[in-house]
């Protein structure tokens, strides 16, 4: 099908969640509701710019719009405007319904995330930073992110999103930031030269004045006794947790833009635009100096069990070396500026990030085990997961990549419209949190498992899988229940949701309550509706059974269907034309006297339509209503147009005006044949 309808480019569409309806958004200012056939239902009228986002409720009952104008607009299938949401200062250009079709979110280049409840309520205001994040990390418990700034503010939020606190002190750009390794505190530097010591209700503790330059890097030593920092000054410098600088460790003729400290706390090693690394004791003496880069050491790690170091470069290697600073080996392989690195948790291999756009898999020996390709521009950050099964990486791209240890690339994360600077692992490797020059944070899925979660929660209230009628289907559901690490309520009010949806689509109620039952061992306050309410959901699937029943031939078990769809609810409105299936089927299966009343109601429901006086004129006929049969046949006589059609009536009605039956069964066999067609 090809829809016409719209007067300037189709920006958005979407299918509802049945897969009956589409919505298209238009730069012609209006959406559009069509039919899976190409039928034009309705044309939405209100927004004043572009519509850029829509989406149906997961329901289908209801389309959110936003637009270039500045606003969102719910509606409801028939096309109306129910509301105007006002708020955003700038187009909005993202929106989403929550899975549980109460809320919706809206992001906006106002920079900000809007929360509303779909009566049009403004919730919550998600402000951020108003700068690039240039630095974060993640509490030690995975409970909390903190994030720093160009905007020279920290900010400490949950892992819902929430801010929890703006952090106000800096004067400059905060360039750095670690947690100290109990949770308890928070160290930040900044272009400000100071570093800053605040507790986790954002309450600045100490600034540690000394550097005489901005602040570069800076790390807890492991018994969080300790900060040391580098700096622009070409400096590190020896604190204790009360702010008091304990050592001034000079030897670097250059920046210092890398440190670590190693994994029992002994030792300090630190890498400069000197091109060198220098290898330190905790009172500050210098122990070694490691030469051997051509150009600026950017990035430094201690192997896990401290007994080597592993640098990078600009002049595009990596180097291992000892902890006494004998060089073991180079590593070759990168085409640009080695950027980042780290060591594999249980300290086997080296991955290593470049400005040439790849990542580099090594072993501890210096092989060269995998090239991994995919970014388009420079890494600039990369972490192994807790468990050292993946990778992940940032680039200036925008993008995050994951991938696994043996190089093959699993995810690619869009979302940041800017550089990617800052990302870490939460403690427990479920979560990724990255930070961006588009002023951002974002959260992400760490793991398969949290994919699967993220997953089957956006499929919670999905016909996928509620309705699940494929083997793919049913397994994908099952797989959720098994694996998603939903709780036993969650589990049960889905179990629920199932029930209700195999009542309502298929009429099944056995199977249906068999699903009740197993949430009522899951949780036993869910919410399950009665045997009278069931019933009622269960009616009308009962009738298109029947509907389906007939057409087969089977008309005993459609008559059933039909009086237990009436049975379960009195009130339910049977239309016309479905009466009129069961009339019509019925009697040319040679059920006529037992289909009769159905007959009846069709035209009682739709006295005008003589398509279905035809049928009722067939069933009389069968049931020696010559009378009545000739007043059904005549008045569809009437009411058409073709020639052959009306002679063919006519001769039923001189037939049966002469004392003849014409639908013999040769008679009815034909018109069973022209209804349904093979």
């Amino acid at each position: 099908h090809t829809l016409n309808g719209h007067t300037s480019a189709v920006a958005v569409l979407a299918f509802s969640p049945d897969g009956q309806y589409i919505v298209s958004g238009s730069d012609d200012k209006t959406l559009r509701l069509w039919d899976i056939k190409g039928k034009l239902l309705h044309t939405l009228n209100g927004h004043t710019g572009l519509v850029w986002a829509l989406a149906f409720s997961p329901d289908g009952q209801y389309i959110i719009s936003g637009s270039n104008d500045k606003t969102l607009r719910l509606w409801d299938t028939k096309g109306k405007l129910l509301h105007t949401l006002n708020g955003h200062t700038s187009a909005v250009w993202a929106l989403a319904f929550s899975p549980d079709g109460q809320y919706i979110v809206s992001g906006s280049w106002d920079k900000t995330l809007r929360l509303w409840d779909t009566k049009g309520k403004l919730l919550h205001t998600l402000n951020g930073h108003t700068g690039s994040a240039w630095a974060l990390a993640f509490s030690p418990d995975g409970q909390y992110i903190v994030s720093g700034s160009n905007d020279k503010m920290l900010r400490m939020w949950d892992t819902k999103g929430k801010l929890l606190h703006a952090l106000n002190g800096h004067t400059d750009a905060v360039t750095a930031l670690a947690f100290s390794p109990d949770g308890q505190y928070i160290v930040s530097g900044s272009d400000d030269k100071t570093l800053r010591m605040w507790d986790t209700k954002g309450k600045l503790l100490h600034t540690l004045n000394g550097h005489t330059s901005g602040v570069m890097a800076l790390a807890f030593s492991p018994d969080g006794q300790y900060i040391v920092s580098g700096s622009d000054d070409k400096t590190l410098r020896m604190w204790d947790t009360k702010g008091k600088l304990l050592h001034t460790l000079n030897g670097h003729t250059s920046v210092v833009a890398a440190l670590a400290f190693s994994p029992d706390g002994q030792y300090i090693v630190s890498g400069s635009a000197d091109n060198t690394l220098r290898m330190w004791d905790t009172k500050g003496n210098l122990l070694h100096t490691l030469n051997g880069h051509t150009s600026v050491v950017a990035a430094l790690a201690f192997s896990p069990d401290g007994q080597y170091i592993v640098s990078g470069s600009a002049d595009n290697t990596l180097r291992m070396w000892d902890t006494k600073g004998n060089l073991l080996h180079t590593l070759n392989g990168h085409t640009g500026p080695v950027a980042v690195l780290a060591f594999s948790p249980d300290g086997q291999y080296i991955v290593s990030g470049s400005y040439d756009k790849t990542l580099r898999m090594w072993d501890t020996k210096g092989q060269l085990l995998h090239t991994l390709n995919g970014h388009t521009d420079a890494v600039t950050a990369l972490a192994f997961s807790p468990d050292g099964q993946y990778i992940a990486s940032i680039s200036f791209d925008k993008m995050l990549r994951m991938w696994d240890t043996k190089g093959k690339l699993l995810h690619t994360l869009n979302g940041h419209t800017d550089a990617v600077t800052a990302l870490a692992f939460s403690p427990d490797g479920q979560y990724i949190v990255s930070g961006s020059a588009d002023k951002t944070l974002r959260l992400w899925p760490g793991n398969w498992q949290v994919w699967l979660k993220v997953g089957c929660d956006r499929l919670y209230r999905h016909p996928a899988l509620l309705e699940a009628k494929t083997d793919e289907a049913k397994a994908a559901a099952q797989t959720c229940l098994d694996l998603a690490k939903w709780s036993n309520s969650e589990k049960a009010q889905f179990l629920v949701n199932q029930g209700q949806a195999i009542a309502k689509i298929d009429g099944d109620i056995k199977t249906a309550e068999a699903k009740f039952n197993q949430a009522r061992k899951l949780d036993s306050n869910v919410a399950i509706p009665s045997t009278t309410e069931v019933r009622q959901l269960a009616a009308p699937a009962l009738v298109t059974q029947g509907e389906k029943l007939v057409k087969d031939g089977k008309v005993k078990e459609a008559l059933a269907a039909y009086a237990d769809a009436q049975k379960f609810a009195p009130n339910l409105k049977i239309t016309a034309n479905s009466w009129n299936k069961l009339c019509w089927d019925g009697s040319l299966r040679r059920y006529a006297a037992d289909v009769m009343f159905a007959c009846d109601k069709a035209v009682a429901l739709e006295p005008k339509d003589t398509e279905i006086r035809q049928s009722r004129g067939i069933a009389r006929a069968l049931t020696e209503d010559t009378q009545g049969a000739i007043e059904d046949f005549e008045a569809y006589i009437k009411s058409i147009d073709n020639k052959e059609e009306k002679a063919e009536h006519q001769g039923w009605v001189n037939a049966l005006r002469g004392g003849k039956n014409p639908f013999t069964k040769q008679e009815i066999q034909r018109l069973l044949d022209d209804s349904n067609p093979k």
